[in-house]
């Protein structure tokens, strides 16, 4: 069964880190992650996500990444909401191309 990206123990967060650099990248920002854990990956996007401060640019990358920023939890922080939402969507990327790897 798929989890989430904070409870994922099936996958390097290497993997998981490299796969979100990349969509980064290719939405044309640059950021290498310095974080070790999830939960400080999450904070340490939403601290670049509000650094951001371009609505376009964040589009940009949600758009690159394929997810809705209106499903972000209401619950949290809207930065840390939106982080959480990206990381998880970039873990299922990871966990599908494994999982279906020919």
């Amino acid at each position: 069964m798929l989890k989430d990206f904070t409870t994922n123990t099936e996958f390097a967060l290497t993997d998981i880190i490299a796969q979100m650099e990349k969509e980064l990248q290719m939405s044309g920002e640059n950021h290498i992650f310095s974080a070790t854990t999830p939960s400080s990956l999450i904070h340490e996007l939403a601290d670049y996500l509000d650094g951001m401060q371009s609505g376009v640019r964040i589009s940009n990358l949600f758009y690159r990444i394929d997810v809705n920023p209106n499903e972000a939890k209401a619950n949290l922080p809207y930065y840390n909401a939106l982080a959480e939402l990206a990381w998880n969507r970039v873990f299922k990327k990871i966990w599908i191309k494994k999982r279906y790897r020919s």
